[in-house]
């Protein structure tokens, strides 16, 4: 049996894993803001973070990186808020960043980038949203310029991939085991849309 992973790998060897290296991309989304929060002016504050749970492994990776990209920045991180499964948990926090004039908010998956991002636009302010996940709610906070940008996953290109490497092992010409692809994030915002 040949496995080709796309987007998540299971335990089992298989030949490739294609995925978003969740890390990189969480510390591509902590890079993104501390450009949009320069470009203002802003050079500190508190910033908001958004998980799933705390054992939702892609979110924590993704918090990880994020982070990670303000090791040496005057901003400051809040302790990560969890939605478990009840987005008045985010909106909640949100509200309370916001009356405690935090400058930015950071949501781990479409859920959380929502909540906060429908939050935002509720209480009329003005803020920095990254997140990550492209559902058509998102998106449409995107252009309307509530969420300054979303890391959009590139499936597209694991499947295209994943396909080629599954055919290229069965026809023999695909020989690597175990190999790790980062297919990568693609940041979108209200101008690159």
């Amino acid at each position: 049996c040949k496995i080709v992973y796309v987007d998540s790998a299971a335990s089992y060897d298989c030949i490739s894993a294609l995925s978003t290296d969740n890390v990189a991309a969480g510390k591509t989304a902590g890079e993104t803001m501390i450009h949009s929060l320069q470009e203002k002016g802003i050079q500190s504050g508190t910033i908001a973070v958004f998980g799933v749970t705390a054992d939702t492994a892609s979110c924590v990776a993704r918090e990880d990186g994020f982070r990670s990209a303000f090791a040496d920045t005057d901003f400051t991180l809040a302790d990560t808020v969890y939605m478990q499964d009840d987005a008045a948990n985010v909106k909640s926090a949100v509200q309370d960043g916001l009356s405690q004039n935090y400058v930015g908010f950071f949501g781990t998956n479409e859920g959380t980038t929502l909540a906060v991002g429908q939050t935002v636009k509720e209480n009329n302010a003005q803020t920095t949203i990254v997140g990550f996940d492209t559902s058509d709610a998102v998106l449409e906070l995107v252009s309307d310029g509530v969420i300054y940008a979303t890391m959009q996953q590139n499936p597209k290109t694991m499947g295209h991939d994943g396909l080629l490497i599954a055919v290229g092992a069965l026809s023999g010409a695909y020989t690597d085991t175990n190999t790790k692809t980062d297919t990568g994030v693609t940041i979108i915002t209200k101008e690159s849309m």
